[in-house]
């Protein structure tokens, strides 16, 4: 019987990028796995008890003469028609906080002053932190880029509709080398047919590697599903697929037809342990509806039809179960 330890919740959220755009190399002491920071607030709606998101220091102004608002991520209304939750989210852990914006770049990493680092342009100019910088280095997020996750390196994590990343800035201060890991959605079979909308959460949960060691998995569930497991890798590596599920596939829907769950709602993840203390795992917990087709937006009768599941995160693939 698996025990549960270190207790969080994944806000789940909307997330994006296109495609490889920098390279550089790595710090030798940069970690080989992404393990989310345990300060700060590392993922979004961080509390007291979940992040330790309290008494960290206040940031000095930003030291570069230019007015606040052009950092505000969210300043100004949201675009007609533009629902709030493609126009909100910080994260930090107490080091750098990376934010998500409704205009381009649509993620920018801050430093703890106030200064702009990197944004999702591959623009390391903080007097600039609007700007992309050519016609071939489009911003690589759309509007629905999720809040990120932060690793205790200063990894920035994020993903949409059309692909996962993990970004590495070298030194964590402006005109930084940026390393960047990136997995297109195109590029795995299992998805690449899949009309994939906004992943409703980005969730860390870790693993056994199998050499007896510990690897940080990100989990995407997709509004509409499926849910999608990934190993973001080395940094500077391209995240790799480890699996997905369209949960619980083959179940009568309530209207019409066969249907599956997807999960349109807030998650919880728990750490699997077995009795010698030693991890086996991650837990997320969802609730989930009835859905028709992966993509599909369900029936109101659908809608009505909700479940809790539990589905139990390793390198080898997802797998539901109540163990």
């Amino acid at each position: 019987m698996p025990r549960f330890k270190n207790v969080f919740i994944a806000q789940i959220i909307g997330v994006g990028l296109i495609s490889v755009y920098l390279s550089g190399s790595a710090s030798a002491q940069a970690p080989v796995y992404f393990t989310l920071a345990t300060t700060g607030c590392s993922k979004k709606h961080c509390s007291q008890t979940e992040g330790d998101a309290v008494n960290l220091g206040t940031p000095s102004p930003a030291s570069i003469s230019h007015p606040l608002g052009l950092y505000t991520p969210n300043s100004g209304p949201n675009p007609i028609g533009d629902p709030d939750h493609n126009s909100e989210g910080c994260s930090s852990n107490g080091t750098i906080v990376a934010c998500k914006s409704h205009t381009p770049p649509f993620l920018k990493v801050f430093g703890q002053n106030g200064d702009m680092i990197y944004n999702s342009c591959g623009g390391t100019d903080a007097t600039n932190p609007t700007g992309c910088l050519t016609l071939t280095t489009p911003d690589r997020f759309s509007k629905h880029v999720s809040t990120a996750l932060i690793g205790t390196d200063n990894s920035v994590i994020a993903a949409d509709d059309h692909g996962i990343a993990r970004y590495y800035c070298s030194t964590g201060a402006p005109g930084c080398t940026i390393s960047l890991g990136y997995r297109s959605f195109s590029t795995v079979t299992a998805l690449m047919s899949l009309s994939l909308e906004i992943p409703q959460g980005t969730i860390y949960t870790p693993a056994p590697d199998g050499l007896g060691g510990v690897k940080g998995l990100v989990t995407l569930l997709f509004q509409n599903g499926p849910v999608a497991t990934f190993d973001p890798g080395s940094v500077g590596v391209n995240p790799s697929y480890i699996g997905m599920d369209a949960i619980d596939q083959g179940t009568s829907c309530v209207d019409m037809g066969t249907c599956f769950y997807a999960g349109t709602n807030s998650a919880c993840a728990v750490t699997l342990h077995d009795g010698d203390d030693n991890v086996t795992g991650g837990r997320i917990y969802d609730v989930v509806n009835q859905d028709l087709a992966i993509g599909m937006t369900p029936s109101e009768a659908e809608q009505y039809q909700g479940r809790l599941y539990a589905l139990t995160i390793t390198t080898s693939g997802i797998t539901q179960n109540w163990d």
